[in-house]
């Protein structure tokens, strides 16, 4: 199994986007699933979306105003998936 990446930090740019940075832990080879939810458990999640190969950004789009998101990253990796991140919150404007 990859990593669990590390460092996630979250971000408001606007506009319904959520920008979220992590350190990756992992070979450049490695795609990240970044997520995006209402939930802190994650019992839903409202946007998911996959890296390029080594990415440590993403910016997450189409989410609702006025409105508490938490993100978490997973590193997928050819041997399966790494256990997410802890959960961070965000709050998009």
């Amino acid at each position: 199994l990859p990593g669990t990446p590390s460092g996630v930090a979250l971000s408001n740019p606007g506009n319904g986007a959520l920008d979220v940075a992590w350190t990756g832990n992992n070979p450049a080879s490695t795609v990240y699933r970044v997520q995006a939810s209402v939930s802190p458990s994650f019992a839903s999640v409202d946007d998911s979306e996959d890296t390029a190969a080594g990415a440590s950004t993403h910016t997450l789009t189409g989410l609702s105003a006025n409105t508490t998101y938490y993100g978490r990253v997973i590193a997928l990796g050819a041997d399966g998936v790494a256990n997410a991140t802890s959960s961070i919150t965000g709050l998009v404007m």
